[in-house]
């Protein structure tokens, strides 16, 4: 199983999201290599960027047109960082596991509601599921 990681993240608040991710791993095991596009809050929890994605952040499809040029030298750029042999990425030739998040800001129309357990879920599962509510109970609260 490769242990390095690559993450595409386009946009501050998925950034936000892939740092509690990257943390949580690196508690886990101190093995894996983070690589990707993304932002500070990342970078802060020890992966290596390589574009500041967050400093691209577009909504819609009209915002998207005038910079799709850009867009595709991005992937070009992923592509480019895959291929490379020198790289931790592809050391040993192992491929990276690919995670690309987003994690919009919700606006919900009504009130949500707690998500109800029903007991078989994981414990990665229910630790999610718990920081989703603290969040959307910390912004209620603001």
């Amino acid at each position: 199983m490769s242990r390095n990681i690559f993450f595409s993240v386009g946009e501050p608040s998925g950034d936000q999201h892939a740092a509690k991710l990257i943390c949580e791993l690196q508690d886990l095991d101190s093995g894996f290599q983070f690589r990707g596009f993304g932002g500070d809050n990342m970078s802060s929890c020890g992966c290596m960027i390589d574009v500041d994605l967050t400093q691209h952040a577009v909504m819609g499809f009209v915002e998207v047109l005038p910079k799709l040029r850009q867009f595709f030298k991005f992937a070009d750029q992923a592509k480019q960082i895959f291929k490379q042999e020198e790289t931790p990425m592809s050391r040993r030739g192992l491929p990276p596991l690919l995670m690309g998040l987003d994690k919009p800001d919700r606006t919900p129309a009504e009130p949500s509601r707690p998500t109800e357990l029903s007991g078989n879920e994981s414990a990665q599962r229910k630790r999610f599921i718990r920081a989703e509510q603290d969040e959307l109970g910390t912004e209620q609260a603001a």
